[in-house]
């Protein structure tokens, strides 16, 4: 009754993953935030001046682009645990087989497995 109420208010296509997850897009933000709390930590202050500010702006685009130019010559980045790889390959499986389940009227038993590889948080 809860999700019912909560799904009327905010509509899927804020909240639901699954084109992203079909498409092998980020399902979250944390790219973001990481980057995010990264500059954060480069700067050093909660207010810096604009001066700071752009100064330390300008060190993270030098450092973008060495990523980029190590990219561009073939350096592979550091992989992910393997354990998250895992999970994410278990969730692709997963939404790839979601026609099935609905199909069979299943679509609880779909819920359940993705909650089941979110870390357990949802089950």
């Amino acid at each position: 009754m809860v999700i019912e109420q909560v799904a009327m208010r905010v509509p899927p296509d804020i909240w639901n993953c699954y084109e992203r997850t079909v498409q092998g897009l980020p399902r979250t933000t944390n790219t973001c935030e990481a980057w995010h709390r990264r500059l954060g930590t480069l700067v050093g202050k909660h207010h810096p001046s604009l001066f700071v500010f752009l100064d330390q702006l300008q060190e993270e685009i030098g450092e973008v682009d060495v990523q980029i130019t190590r990219a561009e010559g073939g350096y592979t980045p550091v992989k992910r645990r393997s354990a998250l790889e895992a999970a994410e390959a278990r969730i692709n499986r997963i939404v790839e087989r979601y026609a099935e389940y609905k199909e069979h009227g299943d679509v609880p038993t779909y819920i359940e497995a993705i909650g089941h590889n979110l870390g357990g948080r949802f089950h």
